[in-house]
């Protein structure tokens, strides 16, 4: 043992294998109990409570002559819950905005899609010019027709794919059974909306009967191909290839639907990247963050299929905004301003930091006793400045100052720090996310849009001839599956497709404007709640004046 080892020993207290030798001579009386913990360390809760009330009255000593600056918890929490309450209140109305975005998307496209799949089926709708086109259809039927055929339909397609409801309680093997069931159905609804929007069905069926999801009955699209003559192997395989071709124009639709969301999801991804939207950048000091991702519903599609539409796995990685400098920079430092370094007296040594940064509060001692880890634990770091002799002229007197600041509250402390200019913050919730998020799922639906719509063409063609022929009507008024469009009829195409795009920009730019208006910057919603609160106080205190 080294010239120091019984200080070490007594220090770090009685082994309790250690013997007890009790000592000699007279006992003072005066002279507390020593006290051990279950450890054999000593502990003295009294001095304990001295050193508690000297660091606190030193503490408030520099607070009292403006060295120290005193934390306000209450009012930081305050702060922090009100950040957090506008910060729900604009999710909230983000994600209603966005709802009612899709929902008048959808169904401002709804109609015009139908006029374009009338447009590519039938022969007599090629000599009927653009501008005259919606007073045709209005001549051929009637509004509600033109509007609602085939809306209920796609009400419930779309029911069944957002929420798909039921399905949560199931097994592994049902909850399979029960999806492969759903996209069956799914399909079948949208099918039928749109042999509605076509006329083949009445729009006064608001929903297909049952032996419509049945293949092989009397209204189903797959329809039965004639029964074989005879029990033979060729017989019967000719009746599997008819039966293969009935059921071909689904299996197209389903093909087309992938090729579309597919299109729609890489399209969505590039143009998402390329639009402004709020983001924050990591600061250095910060731990990099897992990107947020960017939830979308599926863009209102313009085939009658009902694969599941794209649904971004992950928002595109964190770019800066343009005109900004990719590092974050600092303002420049005022040399007058600067903080001198102050040294932080603790019980383990003097520790030199500058005033500037938050101070640890250390525990009294190195016991794992919980007794005093309560809030009323106070700090016992002592605030001294170490002034060294120097040449420099010293600045006015009164300008330095010394910061006591907890090592909690981090969140607050970012609320706080919002207005160091260090870097611009923005808020990233719904409200702000929306614009973007809606902007992009509508021009990603135009290229899909324009590249499926010959193949759109050819599978409607193929499916209404398959019906129409099962029932023995005539289609004489239907383009072949693979007759070129009339040059009239792709210009009434394009032009249809120009109004679908602006009437969904119109859409965007109005719910852009309501959520610009809508938005509350952080003065106005403290503000509020200031004045909520004086008004809570005016009714508590006009409730207790009344009661007496």
């Amino acid at each position: 043992m080294t010239r120091h080892g019984p200080l070490t020993a007594q220090g770090l207290g009685r082994s309790p294998y250690d013997d007890v030798f009790q000592g000699t001579g007279e006992a003072d009386p005066r002279e507390p109990i020593q006290r051990y913990d279950e450890r054999g360390r000593p502990i003295n809760p009294e001095t304990r409570r001295i050193n508690r009330d000297v660091i606190r009255s030193h503490n408030e000593v520099m607070q009292v002559i403006g060295v120290a600056e005193p934390d306000n918890h209450d009012e930081e929490r305050k702060l922090e819950e009100s950040m957090q309450e506008l910060d729900r209140y604009e999710t909230r109305l983000g994600n209603t905005l966005y709802k009612i975005g899709m929902l008048t998307s959808v169904s401002t496209g709804w109609v015009i899609k139908a006029m374009k799949y009338r447009n590519l089926l039938y022969k007599r709708y090629h000599h009927v010019p653009l501008v005259d086109f919606w007073g045709f259809e209005q001549s051929q039927r009637s509004l509600i027709v033109n509007i609602g055929a085939g809306y209920p339909a796609l009400a419930l397609e779309y029911f069944l794919q957002l929420r798909q409801p039921f399905r949560d309680g199931l097994g592994t093997w049902w909850s399979r059974c029960y999806g492969v069931l759903s996209r069956w159905v799914r399909l079948h609804l949208n099918v039928y909306a749109a042999l509605q929007q076509v006329e083949i069905y009445p729009a006064s069926h608001v929903l297909p009967n049952w032996r419509f999801f049945i293949p092989f009955t009397s209204l189903s699209p797959i329809p039965p191909p004639p029964p074989p003559t005879a029990f033979t192997a060729s017989e019967i395989c000719k009746w599997a290839g008819k039966a293969a071709i009935s059921a071909t124009p689904l299996l197209v639709i389903i093909l087309c639907d992938l090729v579309r969301n597919r299109i729609t999801e890489q399209v969505f991804y590039q143009v998402y990247r390329r639009l402004p939207f709020p983001m924050n950048r990591k600061r250095p000091s910060e731990r990099p963050s897992a990107p947020r991702a960017a939830t979308v519903p599926p863009a209102p599609e313009e085939l009658p299929a009902s694969a599941q539409a794209p649904v971004p796995a992950a928002r595109p990685e964190a770019t800066s905004q343009p005109g900004e400098d990719d590092s974050v920079t600092e303002r420049p430092v005022n040399p007058r301003r600067v903080r001198r370094q102050s040294t932080l007296s603790t019980s383990h040594g003097p520790t030199t930091a500058t005033t500037s940064e938050a101070v640890t509060a250390l525990d009294l001692d190195t016991s794992d006793d919980e007794e005093y880890r309560g809030a009323e634990m106070v700090s016992r770091t002592l605030i001294s400045f170490d002034v060294e002799a120097s040449d420099a002229v010293d600045p006015a007197p009164g300008i330095w100052s010394a910061e006591l600041r907890a090592n909690g509250d981090q969140q607050a402390s970012s609320y706080r720090a919002r207005g160091s200019g260090r870097a611009r913050t923005y808020r990233v919730n719904s409200l702000t996310e929306m614009p973007a998020q809606l902007a992009a799922i509508i021009m990603a639906a135009v290229p899909a849009r324009v590249l499926m719509a010959p193949l759109e063409g050819i599978t409607l063609r193929l499916l209404v001839k398959l019906i129409l022929g099962s029932r023995g009507l005539s289609t004489g008024d239907i383009y072949a599956p693979f007759d070129p469009l009339p040059w009239g009829a792709v210009a009434n195409h394009v032009g249809l497709e120009l109004v679908h795009f602006l009437a969904q920009a119109e859409i965007w730019a109005a719910l852009y404007q309501l959520a610009s208006w809508c938005r509350i910057s952080e003065e106005d919603w403290k503000r509020m709640d200031e004045e909520d609160e004086a008004e809570r106080r005016r009714d508590n205190q006009a409730s207790g004046g009344s009661a007496f």
